[in-house]
């Protein structure tokens, strides 16, 4: 006779891709504008928060807090500058980030 038995948690999180937030960008756009290192920061807070939102539930599952997530998308300052700016698509900024945090969550 055998069991199966359920994982606690699913070892990777399912991380979709949200659309584009093209108000946002125009809105940061702005803001690197007038300050770019008050508009960098407002930058990876605000896409850290969009994601958060996005992923909350999949991430929690996985034991991941929003402190962790915020400190992973810290770390692509530079992916998400260049997206504001319009030199990264948003698909490939959001894929960048979802591989960086699905790789934290397997250690």
């Amino acid at each position: 006779m055998t069991a199966e038995v359920e994982p606690d948690a699913p070892t990777q999180p399912l991380l979709l891709i949200p659309d584009e937030p093209l108000e946002v960008k125009a809105r940061l756009r702005v803001a690197v504008g007038e300050d770019p290192v008050e508009g960098r920061e407002a930058a990876v807070s605000e896409v850290g928060a969009l994601l958060w939102d996005e992923w909350e539930e999949a991430l929690v599952a996985v034991r991941m807090d929003e402190e962790r997530f915020a400190s992973i998308v810290a770390g692509a300052t530079n992916e998400v500058w260049l997206w504001v700016m319009g030199d990264r698509p948003f698909e490939q900024l959001v894929a960048s980030l979802a591989g960086r945090t699905i790789r934290r969550t397997s250690t």
